[in-house]
């Protein structure tokens, strides 16, 4: 996907997911993570790119709110999330 042109990568699959985070340290792409903060588990060389992680919370998803230098660090943004309530 990151080679035909994709700039982040969601991945559905928990921890058997994990090869998107190496996925992406090839392809100096971004990634977001599922089911945890990925971010705590993943490598030195893969952390700076994942994004954010999303957590299932009941019958809604919500995003893992990440420090704000994570988020801009590559994007060159704000923080990024979903409305409140949404």
């Amino acid at each position: 996907m990151y080679d035909d042109g994709a700039c982040i990568i969601y991945h559905a699959a928990g921890a058997s997911g994990a090869g998107l985070f190496n996925a992406a340290v090839k392809a100096d792409k971004l990634a977001i993570g599922v089911d945890s903060d990925q971010y705590l588990t993943a490598s030195a060389d893969q952390k700076p790119l994942i994004l954010t992680s999303m957590i299932e919370a009941g019958r809604h998803g919500r995003v893992q709110r990440d420090p704000a230098d994570r988020a801009t660090a590559r994007s060159g943004g704000g923080p990024a999330g979903l409305r409140p309530g949404a």
